[in-house]
């Protein structure tokens, strides 16, 4: 039990190192996400359909490393389109619980966005809990490969 608010205060600790503030008074902070557990639930398997749905859930870390873990995400996305220019689309849901609280974000993002090493995509941070409580503003995520990614917090 010691051991596991020892770890907790240094997370919180550390995040809390890892957030800086904008002249404007806006928050940024960046985490390295790497994805453990992921599903995918498709009406037809052999091709991506509108409703088809899908969930990831990550640790979150303070660098690729992976040595310390700051939090956990969870993701739930609906495909939305499949007619797009660039591919597929789905509307998706981020939730991530940091020390201190819980933010959440929602939008579109493309298919090709999100599975490209190099990819990178933005949508709205919508909301939070505790510390993020009424949180406004952008994730922007980088992708590195398949089950990683850099995901930057801009808070206003």
């Amino acid at each position: 039990m010691l051991t596991t608010v020892a770890v907790g205060a240094v997370a919180a600790l550390t995040l809390n190192a890892v957030v800086a503030s904008g002249d404007d008074g806006s928050k940024h902070f960046k985490v390295f996400e790497h994805q453990t557990e992921f599903g995918f639930r498709t009406a037809n398997p052999n091709a991506v359909s509108v409703a088809d749905t899908l969930g990831i859930s990550s640790d979150l870390y303070t660098n690729a490393s992976k040595e310390t873990k700051v939090g956990h995400g969870d993701v739930a996305c609906v495909v939305s389109s499949v007619a797009r220019p660039d591919g597929p689309e789905a509307e998706c849901s981020f939730s991530v619980m940091l020390a201190g609280g819980e933010i959440t974000t929602t939008g579109l993002v493309s298919f090709a966005a999100a599975t490209t090493p190099g990819g990178t995509f933005s949508i709205p941070v919508v909301g939070g809990t505790g510390r993020y409580r009424g949180a406004r503003g952008e994730l922007s995520v980088l992708v590195i490969n398949q089950t990683d990614s850099w995901d930057t917090f801009s808070l206003i």
